[in-house]
């Protein structure tokens, strides 16, 4: 990779290290570079596959020795941005971004707490929230000064045009996103289908092929459960293949592509929490139980089309503020 010249102090490195595939926080990240339009100069490990997004030039893979003893040098050259929550000690130029509090539950939970807490306090660094609940609370725990913190809500994504499939007789083909981890409540949504005998139901999951998947599918043999590769599909293809978007998932930053749903008005039915209150309340269908909105998954329902986001002028505004934090930082010297 060329390295930018050290003291350039505008350009912007992009930290995606500590991502292993091309996730939501991959696209977050992507939105602010392209917003910024600086020279950005990527940092990833050996396994995060690219498509086009960035000049191959510009990518600088390191396995861990590497990044332990290259990166200062490269961190010279410029402002770095880490759509995750993981500073670099000693660095004070550089922005952090909180999602969720679900990866600092439980025990393992509370040993990264204490890391980031360790790495806030040699750095110094700004700590962007991505919501005013979840995301926030926890910026609010670990970070003192409200001049370090910054609001840095996710981009809607841009409505896409999509031809919706035709209803067929006795089937209801819905749509579950993401495959990450077991806070999507993939097994307590299928236990409440198998419960209530819920008949007719297809489920395709807009995600990768990760352990979770294989388990869910494993578990409930006697339910139709598919993948479709997001490194394969685009957000149109995804929402022309199903009738509903479904989400029972706790400990969302956003959600993507429910937002993306919305815009393209595919009903979205959401268990409640905080974040999607926050964001999709007057949008989507919201159920105080798992079981309430299974009750409405029937193939003889007619669901209310999805509405775009109302406060979607305040998102634009916020992250116009943020991308000015971005380009003050990468201004500093």
């Amino acid at each position: 990779m060329n390295q930018p010249s050290s003291g350039s102090g505008e350009a912007l490195i992009l930290n995606l290290w500590h991502l292993k595939a091309r996730n939501g926080m991959f696209y977050y990240a992507l939105d602010y570079a392209r917003s910024l339009g600086t020279p950005v100069f990527v940092v990833a490990s050996p396994h995060l596959e690219f498509g086009a997004e960035f000049e191959p030039q510009k990518i600088w893979r390191a396995g861990v020795l590497r990044y332990i003893c290259m990166l200062p040098r490269l961190l010279r050259s410029g402002a770095v941005f880490t759509p995750t929550p993981h500073p670099l000690p000693f660095i004070s130029r550089q922005m952090i971004v909180v999602h969720d509090s679900y990866p600092f539950v439980g025990f393992f939970g509370r040993v990264k707490s204490i890391m980031l807490r360790l790495s806030l306090a040699t750095s110094r660094c700004k700590v962007a929230f991505i919501n005013r609940t979840d995301s926030r609370r926890f910026v609010d725990r670990v970070v003192g000064e409200s001049s370090r913190k910054v609001f840095l809500p996710n981009h809607l994504p841009a409505s896409v045009p999509v031809t919706r499939r035709q209803r067929i007789p006795h089937q209801l083909i819905v749509g579950l996103v993401g495959t990450d981890s077991p806070k999507k409540n993939y097994d307590e949504l299928m236990q409440v289908v198998m419960a209530e005998g819920a008949v007719g139901l297809k489920f395709v999951v807009y995600g990768t092929d990760t352990a979770y998947f294989r388990q869910l599918v494993e578990r409930f043999p006697g339910i139709s459960i598919v993948l479709l590769p997001s490194s394969e599909s685009d957000f149109a293809r995804f929402f022309a293949a199903i009738d509903c978007l479904v989400s029972v998932a706790t400990n969302e930053g956003f959600a993507r592509p429910i937002a993306g749903a919305l815009q393209c008005g595919v009903p979205c039915l959401l268990r409640e929490n905080e974040v999607f209150l926050e964001f999709y309340d007057g949008a989507a269908s919201f159920y105080p139980t798992i079981s309430a909105l299974v009750a409405d998954l029937r193939p003889d329902i007619k669901f209310s089309p999805g509405r775009g986001i109302k406060d979607a002028s305040e998102l634009h505004a916020a992250i116009d503020s943020g991308v000015a934090a971005l380009r003050e930082l990468r201004r500093q010297t």
